[in-house]
C-alpha cells in the first residue's frame, strides 16, 4: 500500500482486531507533587512534610520521601491525555515505591477529584507497600474520565511507624484511542 492512509487501512480491519486498547505511559516528574494542605512546593526539609531526599549508592537517586510516621498528604495535578480512550476508561497512577523495612505494610490512601468537583472519585488504592521496590497502583479507571479532564490526586500514606516511604518514579498508564493523527480531524 503505497501512499495510503494507515488509519483507513486499520479501520478496514475494525471487525477483526480486538483487544484492550493501546496501552500508553506518561512519566510524571516527582517535582510535580506539592503539599496538599497548602499547595506549596515540596522541599528537601522532610522532618515534618513529604519532600525530596537522596537514596542509593553515593546518594544518586532523588526520591519523594515520607519519613517514619509522617502521614501528611502530597498532591498532584494531571490532565487526562487528549488521546484517552473514553470507551475503555482505564487510567492508573503508578508509583515505584519502597518501605525502609517490612515492619509495616501500609498503602497510599488516595483521593481524586475531577475538574472543579468536590466529590472524591474513590480510586482503588489497595496495593500495599513493602521493603522491595515495586509498582503501587492508584486506579482511577471507570470514573467516566474524558480527554482534557483535570485531575487532582492526593496521596496520604497509612500509618507506617518507624519505616520511611520512598517513591522513585511515577507514571500514568492509560489506554489510547489514537491510531493516526490528523491535526484537522480526529474522526
Amino acid at each position: 500500500m503505497s501512499g495510503g492512509n494507515p488509519a483507513t487501512l486499520l479501520s478496514r480491519f475494525g471487525k477483526l482486531i480486538t483487544g484492550f486498547g493501546f496501552k500508553k505511559n506518561i512519566p510524571v516528574s516527582l517535582y510535580d507533587f506539592h503539599l496538599q494542605s497548602s499547595g506549596a512546593s515540596l522541599t528537601t526539609t522532610i522532618g515534618t512534610n513529604p519532600g525530596f531526599d537522596k537514596k542509593g549508592t553515593s546518594s544518586k537517586h532523588t526520591v519523594l520521601s515520607w519519613q517514619a510516621a509522617k502521614v501528611v498528604a502530597a498532591g498532584l495535578q494531571v490532565q487526562v491525555p487528549d488521546d484517552y480512550d473514553e470507551t475503555l476508561d482505564i487510567f492508573i497512577l503508578k508509583l515505584k515505591a519502597v518501605m525502609s523495612s517490612d515492619s509495616d505494610t501500609p498503602n497510599f490512601g488516595a483521593a481524586a477529584y475531577k475538574n472543579e468537583a468536590s466529590t472524591d472519585l474513590a480510586p482503588d488504592d489497595t496495593d500495599d507497600l513493602s521493603d522491595t521496590i515495586a509498582w503501587v497502583n492508584i486506579d482511577l479507571s471507570g470514573n467516566s474520565l474524558v480527554a482534557g479532564d483535570n485531575l487532582t490526586i492526593d496521596l496520604t500514606p497509612e500509618a507506617h511507624g518507624s519505616d520511611s516511604i520512598d517513591v522513585f518514579a511515577v507514571k500514568i498508564e492509560y489506554r489510547s484511542d489514537l491510531v493516526y493523527f490528523d491535526p484537522d480531524d480526529r474522526s
